[in-house]
């Protein structure tokens, strides 16, 4: 079970933060609306969204578990962001099907692992009609 309690904290520390007020900022929400987000329990994906930009390991940020940040100097986000890209706007409909069901497994996986209780919004899959 995640503790946020302890994910805050792990922030703080990181950023050199003393107040949650400041951590609200980081990842970017009004201090009202992350202590709302915090007692209902649906801070998980601004900090999720927030350590992927900051290449932050999400085992360490939320159960503290090996290394602060994780560096990969082969995976090249916005490369990889603009090749997805590419190959969803490309006329390859079944290349764009598949990518699109692997990215909805792989975001459901995510939010099943992270935020079980949340409802998951599908990414939407449209085909196209041959004629």
């Amino acid at each position: 079970m995640i503790d946020i309690e302890k994910t805050i904290e792990r922030v703080k520390q990181l950023k050199h933060l003393k107040r949650q007020e400041d951590v609200a900022n980081l990842v970017k929400l009004s201090p009202s609306n992350f202590s709302t987000r915090k007692g209902r329990g649906t801070l998980f994906e601004p900090f999720i969204e927030w350590a992927f930009h900051e290449n932050v390991n999400l085992d360490w940020l939320f159960y503290g578990e090996g290394k602060a940040h994780s560096y990969n100097t082969s995976f090249k986000t916005n490369e990889f962001l603009q090749k997805t890209e590419y190959i969803l706007q490309a006329d390859h409909p079944k290349i764009t099907l598949a990518l699109k069901q692997n990215i909805n497994v792989f975001y459901d996986a995510l939010l099943t692992e992270i935020m079980p209780l949340k409802k998951k919004p599908k990414i939407p899959v449209k085909q196209k009609s041959s004629m």
